[in-house]
């Protein structure tokens, strides 16, 4: 898995078709591409610690509170394919490095198999590689936490994060 992504047909169609452009969502669009693209890969989703006041000095719109972030495990390593424009390409992390410098918790996986089946349920391959519509009207991110059992909310700005940190009572909050 390195930095070509030639033979890589739903990240390409995915990052070509802007799947998830607002940045809201688009880890778990990426991610679910390069696993469909990469046997022996699983997607991971966890919590990620809010920002340091050094991180916000570099990214001043990162987020301050913990959120919740997906990406793609084999082994190991850790690619993120959210920082391929960052990075310049897929760069492998290795995954005590990842977990730590990001401050990753509650971390769950979803197998490659599990996913070509909810890839099939929903038609996420379509929609990634040729920017088709779902077969119905869903959440990707929303199928994925609940599949594996992760709380979540909405944040004000739309992002995912633990109920304890959108200001929301767990009553409000999926699960």
């Amino acid at each position: 898995m390195g930095s070509r992504r030639s033979n890589l047909r739903h990240l390409d169609g995915a990052l070509a078709n802007l799947v998830g452009s607002t940045g809201k969502g688009m880890c778990f669009f990426r991610s679910a591409a390069l696993v469909l693209d990469v046997p022996g890969t699983e997607l991971a989703i966890g919590v990620l610690a809010g920002a340091t006041a050094e991180e916000l000095a570099a990214t001043p719109d990162a987020s301050v509170s913990p959120f919740i972030h997906a990406w793609v495990e084999r082994g190991d390593t850790v690619i993120s394919p959210t920082q391929i424009e960052r990075e310049g390409g897929l760069t492998p992390w290795r995954k005590d490095f990842y977990y730590e410098t990001n401050g990753v918790t509650e971390a769950y996986t979803v197998s490659r198999p599990a996913l070509l089946k909810l890839s099939g349920d929903i038609g996420l391959s379509a929609h990634l590689r040729l920017n088709r519509a779902l077969k119905r009207e869903v959440s990707l991110a929303f199928l994925l936490l609940d599949l594996v059992g992760l709380a979540y909310a909405v944040a004000d700005d739309g992002g995912l994060v633990p109920p304890e940190y959108a200001g929301l009572d767990a009553s409000s909050c999926r699960s």
